[in-house]
């Protein structure tokens, strides 16, 4: 039975609703999602058949537009994600700085090195008690992202290294000398 509102593919409804259901799921636990589309079924049938249903042409189609579709909403690009690691991956910490090793005013840190920055904390600082209490600074603490994921995924992205392992075995000839073919 097709046609659910918002079904441009006319999948059955419980595929359409499979399909929402999946991609809903943050962690895109597609045996979950089947069992909430076909709550009748069992564990077993709900893992071959969500296993069955993503490679479903209309379900596959109408996932991967709807992937398109949001990549291009945000504007997410091959490009900008290299753009973004690279910013994390070589950031040099002199950016963030200046001369007295100071944080610097955010207006003054480079573009490509405020990329970099994933947290900033900043805590006031008082000295005395009670009316006596007064402001003497700020304490701020900056934190950068994850700078070895950055380069790690760089580099596989570069193929620069592999986790599979390849084996180079001796060659062995064998002769017969028994005069036989």
């Amino acid at each position: 039975m097709a046609g659910k509102k918002g079904n441009p593919k006319e999948m059955t409804d419980q595929q359409w609703l499979f399909a929402q259901l999946y991609k809903a799921d943050p962690n895109k636990n597609a045996t979950k999602a089947y069992r909430k589309a076909y709550p009748k079924s069992s564990e077993k049938a709900a893992e071959s058949g969500a296993s069955r249903l993503l490679s479903n042409a209309k379900v596959k189609s109408y996932l991967q537009e709807s992937t398109d579709k949001a990549m291009k909403k945000f504007d997410i690009t091959e490009e900008r994600i290299l753009q973004e690691l690279a910013c994390i991956s070589f950031l040099d910490f002199a950016d963030l700085l200046d001369s007295n090793g100071n944080l610097k005013d955010m207006d003054d840190i480079p573009e490509h090195a405020r990329r970099a920055i994933s947290g900033l904390d900043v805590s006031e600082l008082f000295e005395g008690e009670g009316k006596d209490r007064k402001n003497i600074g700020l304490l701020k603490k900056l934190k950068t992202s994850d700078k070895k994921g950055a380069l790690e995924l760089l580099g596989k992205y570069k193929k620069m290294w592999s986790d599979k392992v390849i084996l180079e075995l001796p060659t062995v000839i064998v002769k017969d000398f028994t005069g036989e073919d």
